[in-house]
């Protein structure tokens, strides 16, 4: 559908504005349909999460030890 694909565009470009502003270590997206981990030439590490139901659709982060 091409509705979806072009706000599936839109919202990658709305997020790599955000990215691009605030220089992020870790990025989390949900809902890929398979988990991902990421490392960018940046550094940033992107992690993208699993579909509902799957063991990897969530993560846990510890924000005191994390970085």
């Amino acid at each position: 559908d091409f509705w979806i694909e072009e706000n599936t565009e839109l919202n990658r470009q709305r997020l790599q504005v955000i990215v691009d502003m605030t220089h992020p270590k870790y990025l989390v997206h949900g809902h890929w349909h398979m988990s991902y981990r990421q490392q960018q030439p940046s550094g940033l590490l992107v992690q993208g999460l699993n579909c509902n139901g799957n063991s990897d659709y969530y993560t846990v982060i510890d924000t005191e030890t994390f970085f």
